[in-house]
């Protein structure tokens, strides 16, 4: 047997072990990415569930509050429909868009991407102006509690008076921007939510997105006192963009 013919199992043996552990370790590796995409995914599937609850929850409350003061008041000035509202702020409700990059792969996957953007820019800014209102909401009730213990029996316009101009048109815009934002931003996160899941379906498989948006029949809002006519008419000055 020549030299080379007694070399020519060992290279084979080299070549076919340094293939199989090329393969095994690139096998590893396609395992080890599917898994963090599709956990990023999921979990952000779960951030948009969580921003879309705290959202219907103070829709909720806020609707609530307001229909509450204007049955008891009856016509009365928009400030006056204010109360601050207790609220928490979910630092974890925003995405890890490094994880997400996987999706710029596609041009269905950008499109989710960008609506991610959208919906974690449109939470953030839900969450500032409700912090703009509770603020005003309550600089209201500082300047009238030692008010009414002087002028128990004074009438809206004596107050709003007291108050002056600036607070309560600020009160005002605060409680129009909270108004317009409860009417126009669910199908935001509705939208982002089923152009993520069907890029994880299509990604991965059926089993991929393993949650829906489900709302509790109290929270729609067919189910939601209505709004006092001044804020009705508000909402239909300004145009309904379909983002």
């Amino acid at each position: 047997m020549s030299e080379s013919t007694s070399i020519l199992p060992s290279l084979i043996g080299t070549f076919t072990g340094a293939g199989l552990a090329f393969l095994s370790n690139w096998w590893f590796q396609h395992k080890t990415q599917t898994r963090d995409e599709l956990c990023a995914g999921r979990l952000a599937l779960f951030t948009i569930r969580s921003q879309m609850d705290d959202f219907l929850n103070y829709r909720y409350a806020i609707r609530h509050s307001i229909n509450q003061i204007h049955q008891a008041l009856g016509d009365s000035p928009e400030w006056a429909l204010a109360r601050p509202m207790g609220f928490s702020i979910t630092e974890s409700n925003t995405f890890d868009f490094k994880s997400l990059a996987f999706l710029l792969s596609t041009e269905t996957g950008r499109e989710a991407f960008v609506h991610l953007q959208f919906a974690e820019q449109t939470y953030l800014d839900f969450i500032g102006r409700l912090t703009d209102f509770n603020q005003s909401a309550q600089e209201i009730q500082r300047t009238l509690a030692p008010f009414h213990q002087t002028h128990g029996n004074a009438t809206l316009g004596v107050m709003e008076v007291h108050l002056g101009p600036e607070l309560c048109v600020r009160m005002r815009d605060h409680q129009r921007a909270i108004v317009l934002r409860l009417d126009r931003d669910e199908n935001r996160y509705r939208k982002t939510f089923q152009l993520l899941r069907d890029e994880m379906t299509k990604r991965f498989d059926s089993k991929a997105a393993v949650l829906n948006l489900d709302v509790l029949e109290r929270l729609t809002p067919e189910k939601l006192p209505p709004l006092p006519i001044a804020l009705t008419e508000y909402l239909k000055t300004v145009p309904n963009a379909d983002l």
